[in-house]
């Protein structure tokens, strides 16, 4: 009689792949939340389909600043090609700035508010590279947390857009890893995926995995259709099924390990 999940959409990709509720549905779920990965249109328009009655809400915030600041509450007619990560909680706020430490639509997500911690424990150097001053003034102590996260603002709404950490420059084009993983994750055959860059040879991976076999030159043309040639993954990896972490998150590292050996 479970009424109430949490769960990283992993765990939510499982149940598509699985197709599980052709074989049963739930009766007593009445609120579904979800956090910690990006959660893919496809997978949250499949339980909607069959879970229709259900609250569905996206939720934001690294445990830095305890732990979720922004929410968004899915609209039972949605019909967006990726999920937000919405509107700020109470108590909490945002900045977004770019690269000139200027407020922008698109930039790095700075959290303010009473759910800061005030840094990690001892590790001074850590702390006073991701705790702040607010850039916008120095008015006055103001500290934010530097996510690491790379955002955008629609109409007040906030979109998840990579991070930077997984910005990477090849031939000198900067790109987001995450907008190839978004892009990947469209195509109807593949049920999870991963975009990392393999420093040594300068190569961009694409690693997936699918319910079906198909030819590599099938995502390959895919992608051509969908980006700009220098984005387009140097290397495509199938595996039966991506390693997850303890979290239940994609183990990028340990793909990437393998990949070196």
């Amino acid at each position: 009689k479970v009424s109430f999940i949490f769960w990283v959409p992993s765990v939510f990709n499982l149940f598509y792949r699985l197709n599980i509720f052709k074989e049963i549905k739930p009766e007593f779920l009445k609120n579904i939340l979800f956090a910690g990965e990006v959660m893919q249109a496809d997978i949250l328009k499949y339980w909607m389909k069959n879970l229709p009655k259900a609250l569905y809400a996206n939720l934001y915030g690294p445990t830095e600043i305890t732990v979720d600041c922004t929410y968004y509450k899915v609209p039972s007619d949605f019909n967006l090609d990726e999920v937000p990560i919405g509107v700020k909680c109470k108590n909490s706020d945002y900045l977004v700035i770019d690269e000139k430490n200027k407020k922008s639509k698109k930039g790095e997500l700075y959290i303010r508010g009473v759910g800061n911690s005030l840094g990690y424990w001892g590790d001074k150097d850590k702390t006073d590279k991701s705790f702040v001053q607010n850039p916008l003034h120095e008015d006055y102590v103001d500290f934010c947390y530097k996510t690491g996260d790379i955002v955008e603002e629609r109409n007040k709404i906030l979109f998840f857009r990579g991070r930077t950490d997984s910005q990477i420059k090849k031939h000198g084009h900067r790109i987001e890893l995450n907008e190839i993983e978004l892009i990947g994750a469209k195509y109807q055959e593949i049920s999870n995926c991963c975009a990392l860059f393999n420093s040594e040879n300068n190569q961009i991976i694409f690693v997936y995995d699918s319910k079906n076999n198909f030819e590599t030159s099938k995502i390959k043309n895919f992608f051509r259709s969908k980006l700009p040639k220098y984005m387009i993954p140097d290397k495509f990896i199938c595996l039966s099924k991506l390693p997850l972490n303890k979290n239940g998150k994609i183990d990028r590292k340990l793909i990437l390990r393998n990949i070196n050996k």
